[in-house]
């Protein structure tokens, strides 16, 4: 499956261009000072929320893990040293919140079915320039159905680009088990989009 969606040379998450935050921004967020805190939330909703949405397939699920994710941002805030843009810092903690959002809600609802699974909100988010085809609408919604095995590691495979060893570190997963679920999800997208039903 190909993707309208530019990569990366450096193992980066392939991102929207944001600007980097203004300098002392970081510091007074990190001190607790209340207007830096939120105009770093108001900056990066989108950016957070578009993780989730797109990892969980589920815009309430995701607003959860959205949440959680800021938090955790706060509370490693006064550890970021620079050492990656802060978009690319904060993407991985918002990936992180999104899956381990998904594990809670398999661990609630195991055995359950889920006969209703929301589509992400495609046409928000930061990824807007990534959606503009309507076959890249296609694609990610034939993703948001997709069972969360494979959805998960697809989206960050598509979508994001990472690397399948740190989607494994993510997701605590082999390496051969990511690779495989990112080959079904992608086969699985490929029959829906040819006109069968997304089977993953």
């Amino acid at each position: 499956m190909t993707s309208n969606i530019p990569s990366t040379e450096d193992g980066a998450p392939r991102l929207p261009r944001t600007e980097p935050p203004e300098p002392g921004l970081l510091r007074r967020a990190a001190e607790g000072e209340r207007d830096a805190c939120r105009r770093l939330v108001e900056t990066h909703q989108d950016l957070v929320f578009g993780v989730a949405c797109k990892v969980l397939g589920d815009p309430c699920e995701a607003e959860d893990a959205a949440q959680e994710a800021f938090l955790r941002m706060f509370r490693a805030l006064p550890g970021y040293r620079g050492e990656c843009a802060f978009a690319t810092w904060l993407f991985r903690i918002a990936a992180s919140a999104a899956v381990d959002q998904g594990r809670r809600r398999r661990r609630l609802s195991r055995g359950v079915a889920d006969p209703t699974a929301a589509l992400p909100r495609l046409a928000a988010g930061p990824e807007v320039a990534v959606e503009q085809t309507e076959r890249c609408r296609d694609v990610l919604r034939a993703m948001a159905e997709l069972r969360p095995a494979l959805r998960g590691p697809l989206v960050l495979r598509e979508v994001y680009g990472l690397p399948y060893e740190e989607i494994g570190v993510l997701l605590g997963r082999r390496l051969g088990t990511v690779k495989a679920a990112v080959h079904r999800g992608r086969a699985a997208v490929a029959a829906a989009l040819d006109g069968g039903e997304v089977s993953g």
